[in-house]
């Protein structure tokens, strides 16, 4: 009972500080995410100084005992907790996932609010972390107006060069899964794996992996003997070079 006590007193700490990040993410979409794992940094240093020196003011006096009864009842160790988790839980609220992929056969220059300017080479892209909803982004002086409703992984594809293939990837049944695995002896026919054809300047990827699967992949040791179909997103481009090698 005392434990369910002790997390429910650190939940109920937690919530108005995962509220106020809310409303600061919110209110303050551009604040650079660094700001708020500063201030969970410089809260938890001062949580950590609190514990000790209130350790070495009991422990001074003799009466080590008391300790961990003082510090169950202590609100405003609860309050330093809380403030830690509330801002860790925020700290990556509406915020989503931004790739720039480069189509053309020039390098483009690419300044991103709270993250610079980068140099995207031809044929190769760029990820970062953007806000959600609506966003600006200056490519070789020109600006672009981005809006990402919502968090995932989003593709801007500069001046809609590119064309992209969606498709499936299946890694074998073994500890360690690798890109298209040993076929089963006792198979006479393999399905062809589902994929479709995407076009567009700004879209959502709802896919595992983007341009390129990893040769294998780990899993939970409980799901070893299950084949794993990941989908990944492919510049048609990139399979048409593949294809001449």
């Amino acid at each position: 009972m005392n434990r369910l006590i002790l997390v429910f007193k650190v939940l109920l700490a937690t919530i108005p500080f995962a509220l106020l990040g809310y409303f600061l993410h919110y209110s303050l979409r551009h604040v650079h995410p660094a700001v708020y794992y500063t201030g969970a940094a410089l809260v938890l240093g001062g949580a950590l100084y609190f514990v000790y020196n209130k350790r070495k003011v009991y422990a001074d006096a003799g009466k080590e005992q008391d300790i961990p009864s003082y510090f169950a009842n202590s609100t405003y160790l609860y309050l330093i907790i809380g403030a830690v988790l509330g801002t860790l839980v925020t700290g990556s609220a509406f915020r989503t996932t931004l790739y720039i992929d480069n189509g053309k056969a020039t390098a483009v220059e690419v300044t991103i609010p709270n993250d610079g300017t980068h140099t995207i080479e031809a044929h190769k892209h760029l990820q970062t972390s953007v806000p959600t909803g609506d966003n600006e982004i200056t490519i070789d002086g020109k600006v672009k107006k981005l809006s990402l409703p919502e968090s995932g992984k989003w593709v801007y594809n500069i001046d809609s060069i590119n064309v992209y293939l969606e498709s499936t990837v299946d890694y074998s049944a073994n500890d360690k899964l690798y890109k298209d695995g040993k076929a089963d002896s006792t198979a006479t026919e393999t399905e062809a794996p589902d994929f479709k054809i995407v076009r567009g300047e700004l879209f959502k990827a709802d896919v595992d992996y983007l341009f390129d699967a990893p040769e294998s992949i780990s899993i939970k040791k409980r799901d070893a003997d299950k084949a794993v179909t990941k989908t990944v997103l492919y510049r048609i481009n990139d399979l048409d070079s593949l294809g001449n090698d």
